[in-house]
C-alpha cells in the first residue's frame, strides 16, 4: 500500500496521499514536508463522518468519493473499503487528470485490501 501512495505522490501537482482508516487513524502515508498528515487525516475523518451522516439523514447510503476545492488546492477522498484514500494536490492541478490518478490508485488499494483480508 505504501508503494501505491509513493507512486501517486510522484505525479505532477500531487502533494501527498494517505490512507485513513474507518476510525480516523492513519494506516499509511506519503506526504510532502509541506503538508501536515495529522491535520489532513483529521480533516478527512471529519468530512467523511459529516457527509455520511447528512446522506443517511436524507435516505442515501454508500458514500464513495468527495472532492474538496479550496484556495490552497484540492483534497480527494475515495472509499477503498477499509478506509479512505485521501489525496492533497496543488490548486492549479486539473480536476480531471487528478481524479484519474486517484481512481487508479484507489483501484489498486481496493485489490490489495481484498488480498490482505
Amino acid at each position: 500500500m505504501q508503494q501505491v501512495l509513493e507512486d501517486l505522490g510522484e505525479k505532477v501537482g500531487i502533494l501527498g496521499s494517505l490512507l485513513v482508516g474507518e476510525d480516523g487513524v492513519i494506516v499509511a502515508s506519503s506526504m510532502s514536508g509541506s503538508v501536515d498528515e495529522e491535520r489532513v487525516a483529521a480533516l478527512a475523518n471529519t468530512v467523511i463522518l459529516s457527509a455520511r451522516l447528512a446522506l443517511e439523514q436524507n435516505g442515501y447510503r454508500g458514500l464513495k468519493s468527495l472532492v474538496l476545492l479550496a484556495d490552497y488546492g484540492k483534497v480527494f477522498l475515495h472509499d477503498i473499503g477499509i478506509g479512505f484514500l485521501t489525496v492533497v494536490t496543488q490548486k492549479d492541478v486539473s480536476l480531471g487528470s487528478a481524479e484519474v490518478e486517484v481512481q487508479s490508485a484507489a483501484q489498486k488499494l481496493v485489490k490489495m485490501a481484498r488480498l490482505s483480508v
